[in-house]
């Protein structure tokens, strides 16, 4: 550890917008007459900002988790701040580039991603008062208009924690938005800073792990500076970091520098670059600095807004935008990097690493309709980065790496499966766990493919389109295609993984995903470029022609597979994928679609109750916690006609849930997965912030959304665009301004009065034809359009909970606008959206995320009754009989060593007659997945080495702890992979979700 010695910092640098007062709510402000673009008053965002209140006198209200926290970033550098009990503020420092970097084909690669790019922690500042005085509290704000945190320690007994002494202490913090190194930090009063490295270290290596060297770290001149070298580069080139107090009065910056991110060595050490952009920010000065990031954040927001008459929903939408500008961004070659599990916040996680059967791709959502489709490219130039390398064809076997690839479902960031990646059959090499024999997620490249195409199409850049939706999407398919039987003329997709869910053949996720796959990509070859050569356009028809369908029940609707039901409730909807994100079947159509099977038009609203119904859900609104299935239930529900109720509860729930618990203050563990701040952990804490990402996703889609359904060869004649197609009946009122829907049309509206007042579409500049507008507005015919050259049609009506929705037809050439009100309106004098006011009672309390007292509150709602489990399978014997006291289920009995197998029948873990049963998820996974020969065994192991478990109902007495405790045993090369931290209690969940099962 080094100290930073006392430094003293201006008063002057913190300003007079250090700490805002709440805001009153937003008045009108200019606009041209057709523009649909105003920038809302600074009162708009101060309403949002997420504000926090502690006093160390009551622990309840104190940040001390990462999820609690308030955060800062600029796309690559990034800080949470929690608070110590004895009155310091720990600033957490990352750099979201900051990762292992020893890759395939080099001396150090040794096939496991865990050791070979994991992601790396920089380190942590703490800081406490140099004064010495004591510290009751503090309160911190985010300012989401100019991306600022403001904390203030409150000196003495300041009550509250509200702060306002003569004495209190502000410190601001900003990561400045035009240089990816650097974070800011500015005070009131001298501090004291002590920074200590995290080092470089993988948190799930094994035994056989060789260690990066430790960090280095000197005192040159009043600065720290410390080297963090990894062994997989020359000596300096790994990454540094700095922190300087500048000037002795003003400022401490500090200055993350890394020579080598995603493997490219720099042309310079890691301390140089560090040193570098120091220099720079010490040259621009502090009020630069400011007005430079102020100015970012500005044009940052003039892109777009949503308002609604509920300030948690508002709120939280808002803060997504901030977190996701603050995570990544794609401005420069230095400013380029992926949205992982973390971002650039780093913690302590078992899941350091990408997620590709959900997170990745759920993450990236929002930025699309809210006209920031710039941020996406970070996740666009990785994969084409990943491609050119080859590592995506090195995740198939070598047979098919000339024409397929495939992703995995966890992965460094070079996307390449490797032998430790979750969820690949037997944790074995990849040559054996990614053949065709072994049952493991094939979809992931293609759901990525499918997050490319949504790039494509909200941004309209064709580049993204041959660049990095075509190639992605005929090595998906190819693999789909490689892997796939015919049957009776039919094709069939082999046994594979729904992802988390269970292994079947022709599971509901990949048929969807092959299915759009290979549509999209004729629609790519007939009308985007036909100018190009399509050598596999025939083979795709003939898919489209024999891919068998999708696998149903008439009682539970879409299969996981092939007959295999959604038995229980499960966070991932894979098996839903038709109706979401591909859309080949229409949730709320009461007619068959082409993909559904004849005479069963209710196929969508029958696999949408009984996936809701599985997850705990009355009426669609959720009890369960987890963030997945809330998000993709209020998605796919506002798609239904007449449930928008219900797709805006199925999030409004959990915001209350989570805000509500630890009395009021939101966090206070990490039993609650969402955060006060609005950060997402699960597992105890492993970041993983895909749920919040995406629940902005779906408040989007309940005001604006561009869903059409059917094949995609033929989707895409028209561009759809919907206004307020899912705005609950409790709202009056809402607006929005600079959305974008699907075709790359802005769109602003205004909803006054339970309707639709006006609409205003503007068509991209680079829009190459004229096209077709379908509008699905509740504005009545006949619609009035400004300028009155263009020509509407009504196509057809249909109901929703608001009333009659009227589709209308209209074209459109590039840069034409077209503003619109429905019979017996005017069209408006200025078609300019404005923020709604929020209702005077708790759902219009300002600032109401962050964590602070919420005496207002209203209660969570009760939860909805946990559905009964489905009955067991029916009791067999194995071999004839079962031992005493022992029923036995299929697939699960086992025999024990030399005894025969009649004797020795799974013990506890086939379910003791005696009543003391244990049917949780994961251990019926378990079972159902062991060789008929060795549960017994697997539960004597894990019995016997933790002795605190109380996964079983009994341990077997054939076996002592002594057994398990040598150093060569499974339980001690797990204590010795770096999990020890995690008690015995919770044995069975870490083991069964992250090693390999024990042999006979």
């Amino acid at each position: 550890m080094l100290l930073i010695r006392s430094i003293a910092l201006a008063t002057a640098i913190l300003g007079t917008g250090c700490c805002v007062s709440p805001a009153s709510p937003p008045t009108r402000g200019a606009g041209s007459p057709t523009s649909g673009v105003d920038v809302p008053e600074a009162a708009f965002y101060s309403r949002s900002d997420p504000t926090w209140a502690w006093t160390l006198a009551n622990k309840s209200s104190v940040p001390l988790l990462w999820f609690e926290a308030p955060f800062v970033g600029n796309g690559m550098v990034g800080a949470y701040v929690t608070a110590d009990m004895s009155g310091g503020l720990v600033v957490e420092v990352g750099r979201a580039d900051l990762w292992d970097v020893r890759l395939p084909n080099t001396s150090h690669w040794v096939n496991k991603m865990y050791q070979d790019t994991p992601r790396l922690g920089c380190g942590t500042m703490y800081i406490t008062l140099a004064s010495g005085l004591s510290v009751s509290g503090g309160s911190a704000r985010i300012s989401l208009l100019d991306a600022t945190l403001t904390m203030t320690l409150t000196v003495g007994d300041g009550g509250d924690g509200g702060g306002g002494g003569d004495d209190d202490v502000k410190i601001r913090l900003f990561a400045p938005a035009n240089r990816p190194e650097i974070l800011a930090v500015n005070a009131t009063a001298a501090l004291n800073v002590t920074f200590v490295p995290r080092g470089a270290q993988s948190a799930r290596a094994s035994p056989t792990y060789t260690k990066n060297p430790p960090t280095v770290c000197t005192d040159v001149a009043g600065a720290v500076m410390c080297e963090q070298p990894l062994i997989a580069v020359p000596d300096g080139f790994g990454f540094a970091t700095i922190l300087s107090a500048v000037n002795q009065t003003t400022e401490i910056l500090v200055s993350v520098g890394n020579a080598a991110p995603a493997g490219v060595i720099s042309r310079q050490p890691a301390r140089t670059l560090a040193q570098a952009a120091l220099d720079s920010a010490v040259a621009a000065g502090p009020f630069q600095l400011l007005q430079e990031h102020t100015g970012w954040w500005a044009d940052y927001w003039a892109r777009s807004y949503l308002s609604v008459p509920d300030s948690a929903v508002e709120s939280f939408h808002l803060i997504q935008l901030y977190k996701m500008a603050s995570a990544t961004r794609c401005d420069g070659p230095d400013n380029c990097w992926a949205y992982d599990l973390m971002g650039p916040w780093f913690a302590p996680s078992r899941w350091a690493d990408y997620h590709w059967d959900l997170n990745v791709q759920m993450s990236y959502w929002l930025v699309l309709p809210s006209n920031h489709a710039e941020l996406g490219n970070s996740l666009v130039q990785m994969v084409e980065r990943n491609l050119a390398a080859g590592y995506l064809a090195r995740s198939v076997p070598a047979a098919y790496q000339n024409d397929s690839a495939a992703q995995a479902a966890n992965t460094g960031f070079i996307q390449m499966a490797t032998c430790d990646a979750f969820l690949l059959s037997g944790n074995d090499c990849v040559e054996k766990a990614l053949s065709p024999q072994q049952p493991v997620q094939l979809g992931n490249l293609a759901w990525v493919g499918h997050n490319l195409w949504m790039q494509y199409r909200y941004s309209m850049n064709r580049s993204v389109l041959l660049n990095a939706v075509v190639p992605v999407l005929r090595k998906s398919t190819r693999y789909y295609t490689r892997l796939s039987t015919t049957v009776n003329g039919k094709i069939h997709l082999p046994l594979a993984e729904s992802p988390e869910y269970g292994n079947a053949p022709d599971t509901n996720y990949d048929l969807a995903l092959y299915r759009w796959g290979v549509g999209t990509l004729i629609h790519i070859a007939q009308d985007l470029a036909p100018e190009l050569d399509w050598p596999e356009l025939d083979e795709w028809k003939a898919i489209v022609r024999s891919l068998t369908q999708f696998p149903t029940d008439a009682a539970t609707g879409l299969l996981v597979g092939d007959n295999m039901p959604l038995a229980h409730g499960h966070r991932h909807w894979s098996h839903l994928f038709s109706m979401f994100p591909t859309m080949l079947v229409d949730p709320g159509n009461t007619t068959a679609t082409p993909t559904n099977p004849a005479g069963d038009p209710l196929l969508g609203l029958r696999s949408l109750d009984h996936y809701a119904t599985e997850n705990g859900a009355a009426n669609f609104k959720p009890s369960i916690s987890n963030g997945f299935p809330r998000v993709a239930l209020s998605i796919m529900t506002s798609m239904v006609p007449g449930r928008s109720d219900a797709a805006v509860a199925n999030l409004t729930n959990w915001f209350l849930w989570a805000a509500g618990s630890n009395g009021g203050f939101g966090g206070g563990s990490y039993s609650v997965n969402l955060g006060p701040s609005t950060m997402y952990q699960e597992a105890q804490g492993a970041p993983c912030n895909e749920s919040p990402l995406g629940a902005a996703f779906a408040i989007q889609s309940w005001l604006l959304a561009s869903w059409s359904f059917g094949p995609p060869e033929t989707r895409y004649s028209v561009d759809v665009v919907r206004v307020f197609p899912a705005v609950p009946s409790q709202w009056a009122e809402a607006s929005f301004r600079g959305l974008v829907a699907e075709g790359g049309y802005t769109v602003s509206a205004s909803f006054e009065r339970n309707a639709t007042a006006w609409a205003h579409i503007v068509a991209p500049s680079t829009m190459a034809t004229l096209r077709t507008i379908e509008f699905h507005t509740d504005m009545l015919p006949p619609l009035k359009v400004a300028p009155a050259t263009i020509q509407t049609d009504v196509v057809r009506t249909y109901r929703s909970s608001r009333g009659v929705v009227t589709v209308y037809r209209f074209p459109l050439r590039a840069g034409d606008e077209a503003v619109l009100a429905g019979g017996g309106s005017s069209l408006p004098p200025t078609a300019v959206a404005i923020p709604v006011p929020w209702p005077v009672s708790p759902r219009g309390t300002p600032n109401f995320w962050g964590k602070h007292a919420r005496p207002d509150l209203p209660p969570p709602p009760a939860p909805a009754p946990t559905p009964p489990p489905p009955p067991p399978p029916a009791p067999i014997t194995c071999n004839g009989t079962a031992p005493p006291g022992y029923v036995c289920t299929a697939s699960m009995c086992a025999a024990d060593g030399p005894k025969p197998a009649s004797a020795g029948c799974g013990d506890d873990i086939c379910n003791p007659a005696s009543g003391v049963t244990n049917t949780s998820g994961p251990v019926l996974a378990l079972c159902a997945g062991l060789p008929v020969h060795n549960a017994t065994t697997e539960a004597a192991l894990r019995c016997a080495a933790f002795p605190g478990c109380r996964s079983f109902a009994m341990c077997p007495t054939l076996y002592r702890k002594s057994e398990c405790s040598g150093p060569d045993t499974v339980c001690a090369k797990f204590f010795r992979s770096g999990s020890a931290g995690f008690n015995p209690d919770k044995c069975w969940t870490i083991w069964t979700t992250t090693l390999p099962l024990v042999g006979a």
